[in-house]
């Protein structure tokens, strides 16, 4: 059987997402390794506890997206070494299982859709340096670009018949 590197889903695989992320980031304010600033602004804005938690994640529908709602914390206090750090090692991860796997995946642009990367973009670029990653769009929705891809194919179709 060949390895997967790709697509394993929010609970075994999805890194730099943003359920990955809030996963992440209520591991750690769970087992209190979240430094003290950050552990008390996290509690503040959120008021979880770990039987919420277990519950959101265990027994609700979407807890990829339950565990995705918490990523606005990173954006928020990005500049706190601690999160930089989340966030980088995220992002490192991701690139380590999803781009590096590629053969000559330097030859290519990457781009990326979604709001971690939109947001998140100037350490996704750094990261990206890092590997020699030639980076191309950063969208943080693809509709806009998929409606004029459509808008354009029509006008090609209507032009040729």
């Amino acid at each position: 059987m060949q390895p997967s590197n790709h697509g394993n889903g929010y609970v075994l695989g999805d890194e730099g997402s943003g359920a990955w992320f809030g996963k992440k980031l209520i591991t750690l304010f769970l087992y209190g390794r979240l430094p003290k600033d950050l552990s008390e602004n996290f509690a503040e804005n959120y008021r979880i506890t770990k039987e919420i938690v277990i519950k959101n994640v265990y027994q609700k529908e979407r807890p990829n997206a339950y565990l995705a709602s918490f990523a606005p914390f990173l954006s928020a206090n990005i500049t706190h070494p601690f999160i930089d750090e989340i966030i980088r090692s995220g992002f490192e991860e991701y690139v380590q299982t999803c781009v590096l796997t590629y053969q000559n995946y330097q030859d290519y642009e990457c781009h990326f859709v979604g709001s971690i990367a939109y947001y998140l973009d100037l350490i996704l670029r750094d990261v990206c340096n890092g590997y020699n990653i030639k980076i191309g769009k950063i969208l943080k929705s693809p509709i806009n670009e998929l409606f004029d891809f459509v808008i354009e194919r029509e006008k090609s179709s209507l032009i040729n018949f």
